[in-house]
């Protein structure tokens, strides 16, 4: 079919060559621009390390600035500008070294700091171990490791500190805006030290991370906000070791070494670290696992199940926290440096527990059972708004204040209007931050009961932050605090519009005298004062963490009834009457009784009958009680009125004589006046029954004895009269 096979050879010869230059064109692609195997060389002026897993950077030896990041033959790093420490470090001296078979390390040293840096790499790990340590704070006044690689290869970071599309600078240089409001910043990181191990950003086939270490050498604690990432024409991934801005301690721990991995991924998360190689290192400062000691609390006892609660331990050496257990409080932290360390014991972020412990070398310091002695939450109160927890988290817009700007338009209002206790939730109602210039006045409505309105009262307001020294100040109805608070101990720096309300919390205690309450509708109003801020977010202002009124009332005596409830002599049938009691002692209740019989829903002071019936002529009492005891009022009996009286009377006298003047015809004159006084008697009993019937009391029954014992007299006292008329 193919003479002399010539066509099947150049086919083949074809074929061939197309394999030949795909092998080529795949090594190409897939070639690293150092070699392909563990090491470090020096090469005009830069130490080039290969991880041996598809990681090669390059260092200056002039400043230890990394210069080159190239991950599986792409290029990572920002051309212009380096990956390293703070800016850049002055002059340095740069070593590199292979420890052992499968380890580098390149020791950069500014002494103008003076600062130790290391990057260090082992074996088939694409990561760049790194730990800082120095003795004096560096000039620029922090020390942080920021990583700069384009935008367009590893987009993917933090939407909310991704700034490379924003149009307008809100605040500073450092606060940008979208063209549709939306606010961007790195200082949006949203969130708290404990909250986070790692962050970075990601692209097509790679992630870039940045794994911190214990922090130990930080500052702040463990709810310490700061930024770490900003994606501008670079996306940025910062390691923080101190920071100034929205600090709450007011010094920075030296001597530390701080550790921290900066991770290559083809696009997952970063695996679990293992640096315990670090021991074979000759690191500065570095102190192996055998030196440290541990804390352990076997439980802590008092607890509110609805929040995790966070054990800290610093001094001016080193820091450290653990999580205590969900069901018993128990927790453990370990690899501490030796000594004596504050320990607190935090409510979310509140502060519930102060003592101290005492770290030694392989030992395990036990604190037992811890009972919470000072949560604010368990005292009695009247109302509260908010919790006490040491965050603004229960308050309107405290889910978007640490991820965007508080004028950005996401945020629909920070003037909620009245807070009426009872009806109001304060997710909605009430504002997380106040400024003098924005949301100047809150106010709360709230009731009191008279015994409540009769003592004098504590209203706590805490905040968890304050900026241009910012602090509450409260009126209640017409009545004003008279002096004005002092002002806390807070970061230097700006806090709520950069993303953070941890400050220092403080509580604000205002004593409030009983005459500036009422019985009923109350309305107090709380607003910042400061003589310092500019306008709008940056005024005087501060962050929120609860409000409430302590529940105290006037302590009951014993009751006295000062006014007794008085007889009723003269109360008609259809008529109305009422009956009172007035008492003293506080608290008081009231019950009152008909011929010793409770009556159902007569509790208050007085008791009235609006149309008087047969059956509500009776002797009555009322019991006035409280706390402290009772008292029972004397009898009052109501009774009917002469005219009703008088009526029944005539009645029975005409009966009377019309029997009397019968008898006398067939009898004795002793026999007649008999007979008249028997039949008197019936004739009232019979008038009395038709007297009742014509008053709608019905008719024909026998009357109760004490109307006849009333009525009978009168009847024979008249038909005597007439008898000696005669």
């Amino acid at each position: 079919m193919y003479p002399n096979g010539s066509l099947f050879t150049s086919f083949k010869t074809v074929l061939q060559m197309a394999v030949f230059v795909g092998i080529v064109a795949l090594s190409l692609l897939t070639a690293r621009p150092a070699f392909a195997a563990f090491g470090v060389t020096d090469s005009g002026g830069y130490f080039v390390v290969d991880t041996d897993a598809g990681l090669v950077f390059k260092v200056s030896q002039t400043n230890g600035d990394i210069k080159s990041l190239v991950f599986n033959g792409v290029e990572y790093q920002e051309p212009t500008k380096g990956t390293h420490i703070n800016s850049g470090l002055g002059a340095s001296t740069v070593t590199a070294a292979t420890v052992g078979t499968d380890y580098i390390k390149i020791t950069i040293v500014d002494p103008s700091v003076p600062l130790t840096h290391y990057l260090m790499a082992r074996r088939g790990y694409s990561h760049i171990y790194m730990a800082t340590y120095f003795t004096a704070e560096p000039s620029i006044g922090l020390v942080r490791f920021i990583v700069r690689i384009p935008q367009a290869l590893v987009p993917n970071g933090p939407p909310q500190s991704d700034i490379h599309l924003t149009t307008t600078t809100v605040e500073a240089s450092d606060i940008f805006a979208l063209a549709n409001g939306e606010t961007r910043s790195k200082h949006y990181s949203g969130q708290r030290l404990i909250d986070w191990t790692y962050t970075g950003a990601t692209g097509p086939n790679v992630g870039v991370w940045m794994v911190r270490g214990s922090d130990e050498g930080g500052s702040g604690g463990p709810f310490y906000r700061c930024l770490i990432n900003q994606c501008g024409s670079n996306q940025e991934v910062y390691q923080i070791v101190n920071y100034g801005e929205a600090q709450t301690e007011t010094f920075f721990r030296f001597g530390i070494l701080n550790p921290y991995t900066l991770v290559f991924t083809t696009g997952g998360t970063p695996p679990v670290l293992d640096t315990s190689w670090f021991a074979s290192m000759d690191l500065v400062g570095f102190v192996a696992p055998t030196a440290r000691g541990q804390v352990a609390g076997t439980a802590i006892t008092g607890r509110d199940p609805a929040y995790e609660y966070t054990v800290g331990f610093a001094n001016t050496t080193a820091q450290y926290s653990a999580t205590a257990s969900d069901t018993t409080g128990a927790f453990t932290c370990a690899n501490m440096l030796p000594g004596v360390y504050a320990m607190t014991i935090y409510k979310n972020e509140l502060a519930v527990y102060t003592g101290s412990a005492t770290v030694t070398a392989g030992g395990t310091a036990s604190v037992g059972t811890i009972a919470i002695t000072a949560d604010p939450s368990t005292a009695p109160v009247i109302w509260r708004v908010g919790d006490w927890d040491g965050s603004p988290n229960e308050f309107l817009n405290a889910d978007k204040v640490t991820v965007m700007h508080p004028q950005d338009p996401r945020i629909t209002t920070w003037n909620p209007g009245t807070y009426v206790i009872g009806t109001s939730s304060s997710k909605t109602g009430f504002p997380c931050y106040q400024w003098a210039n924005v949301n100047g006045t809150q106010t709360i409505q709230f009731n009191l009961t008279a015994a409540q309105a009769a003592v004098a009262h504590t209203i706590r307001v805490g905040i968890t932050c304050a900026y241009a020294g910012a602090r509450p100040k409260i009126s209640v109805n017409s009545w004003s605090y008279p002096t004005n608070p002092a002002s806390s101990t807070q970061p230097t720096s700006r806090t709520l519009t950069v993303g953070s309300y941890r400050g220092n919390n403080v509580t604000y205690s205002f004593s409030v005298p009983a005459s500036a309450l009422v019985t009923g509708i109350n309305t107090m109003t709380v607003f910042p004062i400061s003589g310092s801020g500019t306008t709008l977010y940056l005024s005087a202002g501060y962050s929120t963490d609860c409000i409430d009124m302590d529940s105290v009332e006037a302590t009951p005596t014993m009751p006295v009834i000062a006014v007794q409830p008085q007889t009723l002599t003269s109360v008609g049938t259809g008529s109305p009457f009422m009956l009172s009691v007035s008492a003293t002692g506080g608290s008081l209740t009231y019950q009152w009784s008909k011929a010793g019989s409770a009556i159902s829903a007569a509790t208050n002071s007085t008791y009235s009958v609006a149309s008087t019936t047969i059956t509500d002529f009776a002797t009555y009492t009322v019991v006035v009680a409280n706390s402290a005891g009772s008292v029972t009022s004397n009898n009052a009996v109501v009774q009917l009125s002469a005219s009703s009286s008088s009526s029944s009377s005539s009645s029975s006298s005409s009966s009377s004589s019309s029997s009397s003047s019968s008898s006398s015809s067939s009898s004795s004159s002793s026999s007649s006046s008999s007979s008249s006084s028997s039949s008197s008697s019936s004739s009232s009993s019979s008038s009395g029954g038709g007297s009742s019937s014509s008053s709608g009391g019905g008719g024909g029954g026998a009357f109760p004895f004490w109307f006849v014992a009333l009525v009978a007299p009168l009847v024979v006292l008249r038909g005597r009269s007439q008898d000696r008329s005669r």
